[in-house]
């Protein structure tokens, strides 16, 4: 029995999803003519006969698909078939920090079911690296025999001996640490899985994951980093608030993303098969509801089942709502007047751990003062990561290749909530990077207040503004991560 707890989304946090990816969406493909890096290895596994069920060693296909400005290039993948001897060879654009090498079964019926496993690079006995990123290769990629990995968590990966992990890597310009954070960052690749089922030509329906956390204690990053062992130290789990967010994207309406595609049409998300008790937030603040065979959330509240989430809003142009915890496994059904659009495995790309260990690159907030003043005079941010070899989250470089080759997108916003409508500074990276349009580089780790003087006195002068809010929104291969530490 799962437990998950529903509360309604933001619509600042919609509209900024909603413009960051339709400005870097791009479906269909890249600039073809570039040159390719070669992989090549050997698989046993897929030389041997074929089961009945999806599993890695049902693959028919090895498909080589590329990631770029929030999008995959499903329509310039490359394909390369496996040999009686499961050995295979196949090319990735050399210009591409972000490639994947998939294990597809043609014979499915369900796109959402074709894919079947990932090619990885053992790089130790915790990290694969899901990964190819050709930018940073300076050669073609001899993976040797590939097997199939024995962990439970692992099990759809079909991996390089780790043992070789120095042969494997050679011809790449990365250390060993950058193939480590870059392995424990690219789970959420796997979120191409939702991308290929549910794109139909030019036209994708798409339901990206946003993990948020907010942090009750502001005036903890006064002077002082609050780092992540902090943030998520188990003294500390009343000041902190874990959600995730589903975000309802979509390409057909990329012209006017608050144009309402769908009209009057009802529309349901219907919930995995199996059994779930709901914490859910309604008006009631009821608890424990029991999630029935067959049960939905709808854009007709009355057609919601169980008709305790009635005041649930699953549709609001863009954003379905929040459930705290794992995602269920399983697939996710979306209606339009009864009719299947599409399918989704909400829960592929998970970035925890077996333990619940937040397994992606998270932000360390200082907030700068003069002296003992309240008045912030900037604001410090350091990266870090979990090491799970050492149970603790390790600080990491922004300017390294493998922070550059993952995060995509990066904004600070500094906030007053007690003003009526609330007051904010923002800054955030624009396009290619940061170069065009934006106030914000990835690279940057202080930034300085300009537009308004902030002040953490909740009684602010007539020049200053009260600061009750500092988030950290990046995203990281097409999943959003939101850290918001309130007073």
């Amino acid at each position: 029995m799962q437990r998950m707890k529903f509360f309604i989304i933001s619509s600042a946090l919609i509209a900024t999803c909603i413009f960051v990816f339709l400005a870097g969406c791009n479906i269909n493909g890249n600039d073809e003519g570039t040159a390719s890096i070669n992989i090549t290895g050997t698989a046993p596994i897929l030389a041997k006969s074929r089961a009945l069920t999806p599993d890695p060693s049902t693959a028919n296909e090895i498909w080589a698909v590329s990631y770029n400005m929030g999008s995959w290039d499903l329509k310039d993948k490359q394909i390369a078939t496996i040999d009686t001897s499961g050995h295979f060879s196949v090319g990735v654009p050399a210009d591409s920090d972000r490639s994947v090498l998939l294990l597809v079964d043609t014979n499915q019926q369900r796109k959402i079911d074709q894919i079947v496993g990932y090619i990885a690079i053992g790089v130790d006995a915790e990290h694969n690296m899901l990964n190819f990123p050709a930018s940073n290769a300076t050669g073609d990629i001899d993976l040797g025999t590939i097997s199939k990995d024995t962990d439970s968590d692992q099990a759809d990966e079909v991996k390089s001996n780790e043992s070789d992990v120095d042969m494997v890597t050679a011809n790449f310009d990365l250390t060993f640490d950058e193939l480590k954070q870059m392995a424990s960052n690219d789970k959420l690749l796997r979120s191409i899985k939702n991308w290929y089922a549910n794109l139909d030509g030019d036209n994708w329906y798409g339901l990206n994951p946003v993990y948020m956390y907010t942090y009750n204690n502001l005036l903890s990053a006064k002077n002082n980093f609050l780092t992540p062992d902090t943030v998520f130290d188990p003294i500390n789990s009343a000041n902190l608030e874990k959600k995730y967010s589903i975000l309802y994207m979509t390409t057909i309406a990329a012209d006017d993303p608050t144009k309402p595609e769908f009209g009057n049409s009802e529309l349901s998300l219907y919930f995995p098969d199996g059994s779930y008790t709901v914490d859910a937030q309604d008006q009631n603040n009821t608890t424990g509801i029991s999630i029935p065979a067959g049960a939905r959330l709808s854009t007709n509240s009355s057609l919601n089942e169980p008709s305790s989430l009635k005041a649930y809003d699953f549709w609001d142009q863009s954003g379905l709502g929040f459930f705290h915890g794992i995602v269920p496994g399983g697939q996710w059904v979306l209606k339009k007047d009864g009719v299947e659009i599409a399918r989704y495995d909400l829960s592929t790309g998970d970035p925890f751990d077996s333990n619940g260990n937040i397994k992606v690159f998270v932000p360390a907030i200082k907030l700068n003062t003069t002296g003992d003043g309240d008045i912030v005079d900037s604001i410090d941010i350091q990266w870090y990561l979990y090491d799970e070899s050492t149970g603790q989250y390790q600080s990491v470089d922004s300017t390294s290749k493998a922070f550059l080759n993952v995060v995509d997108y990066f904004d600070i916003a500094l906030t007053d909530y007690s003003s009526n409508p609330p007051i904010s500074e923002n800054f955030e990276i624009g396009s290619s990077g940061g170069t065009v349009g934006g106030n914000l580089q990835l690279t940057d780790t202080h930034i300085i207040p300009i537009e308004k003087t902030w002040t953490f006195s909740d009684q602010p002068g007539a020049v200053e503004t009260q600061l009750t809010s500092l988030s950290v929104q990046y995203e990281i291969y097409g999943t959003r991560f939101m850290f918001d530490i309130r007073n």
